[in-house]
């Protein structure tokens, strides 16, 4: 018995007070909570206007350059498990280095502060296993917050980019249109007869419910309404391909220039590009049969302002800059006046495209 109970005196508790492990649990519930509410408060900030101050006001010399704060912000995103504030902070920055540029930091900051908010309210909340799906979202934002552009023309460049693909789209669908309407005239159909989507009228009870889905059926054009279509077809094409061109011709160009001198002009090109795409979606959606004509004026019209005031921000000095005839006279040989007359006609004028194809347009 005293052998024992030496041995058992021996021995450390194996244990944990009840309240030490109490304390551990409303410590860690406290800081989750507080983690959930600093990624609220850094969303509502990141959600503020954004504040392009003038460079009056604020010199050069005291604002971050560029390069270093896309430098800080990445290095910021690998802290975002322990602060949300630094990124935050970090995000607001970027504003005098143009509001393409502070709009799309500020919306991936967001979504990393969101993500991380959602975590935390996870963890606060049931015990579940969504904590694990929470916390890849958390991973993958974090990635996409990456890539975020490095200036303001990337960035401008990137919502170009992914509009210039829906007006491809929009233009694709709308020779499909005429495509379509073709056969059906060939083919003998006539017009406004209601073609069979692979619904019996039976099962057509909801009506008008199931067009509204897409689900009912769907009317060939009529002969004036093909004619229709393909007068507005070329116009279409000619919006579509003005936007397309303003890639290689205007931002492409611009990627040896200083950034600073143009981010008013380049941060009015994102909305206009948006109404363009939007301009344009009307228009398909007024060319299906039964057309409106109407409406149809309408999204016309609608898309022909869109791009006359893209061709009002593009076709200026600024984003259009004429060639430097110096430059190029000083890259001649010596060969004489016919190697004069070939550097000269290298040298490449966009604005001599965009004003010439637009004189034709507006006839």
């Amino acid at each position: 018995m005293d052998s024992q109970s030496a041995e058992d005196k021996g021995k450390l508790p194996v244990c944990v007070p009840i309240a030490a492990v109490h304390n551990d649990a409303l410590v860690a519930h406290t800081a989750l909570k507080l983690l959930e509410q600093a990624c609220a408060g850094a969303i509502d900030c990141l959600r503020q206007p954004i504040s392009i101050p003038q460079a009056s006001t604020v010199p050069s010399t005291h604002r971050p350059a560029l390069a270093v704060l896309h430098k800080d912000f990445q290095a910021l995103l690998t802290l975002v498990y322990t602060s949300t504030t630094k990124p935050r902070r970090c995000a607001t920055l970027f504003d005098p280095h143009g509001r393409t540029l502070a709009a799309d930091v500020r919306r991936r900051a967001g979504d990393v502060c969101a993500g991380v908010r959602v975590f935390a309210a996870g963890l606060v909340g049931a015990a579940t296993d969504d904590h694990l799906v929470h916390a890849g979202a958390v991973h993958e934002l974090v990635e996409r917050a990456r890539e975020a552009p490095e200036g303001n023309l990337a960035a401008v460049k990137e919502r170009w980019r992914a509009d210039r693909t829906m007006m491809r789209d929009s233009a694709e669908e709308v020779d499909a249109m005429v495509d379509e309407g073709r056969r059906g005239r060939r083919g003998g159909g006539g017009g406004g007869e209601e073609e069979e989507d692979g619904f019996g009228d039976d099962d057509l009870d909801a009506g008008d419910e199931w067009d509204e889905l897409g689900l009912g059926t769907s009317k060939r054009m009529s002969a004036a309404e093909l004619e229709r279509t393909k007068k507005i077809q070329p116009l279409v094409r000619f919006v579509t391909l003005y936007h397309k061109r303003v890639f290689p011709d205007v931002l492409n160009a611009l990627a040896e220039s200083p950034a600073e001198a143009f981010n008013a002009q380049l941060d009015a090109l994102p909305s206009l590009s948006d109404a363009t795409v939007r301009s344009l979606e009307e228009v398909v959606a007024a060319l299906y049969a039964p057309q409106k004509l109407e409406a149809l004026a309408d999204a016309v019209g609608s898309m022909a302002s869109a791009i006359n005031a893209v061709h009002e921000v593009v076709a200026t000095d600024t984003l259009t800059p004429p060639p430097d005839l110096t430059q190029a006279m000083g890259q001649l040989s010596v060969d004489g006046a016919s190697s004069c007359a070939t550097s000269v006609k290298k040298t490449k004028d966009p604005r001599k495209w965009f004003r010439l194809v637009w004189r034709r347009y507006t006839k």
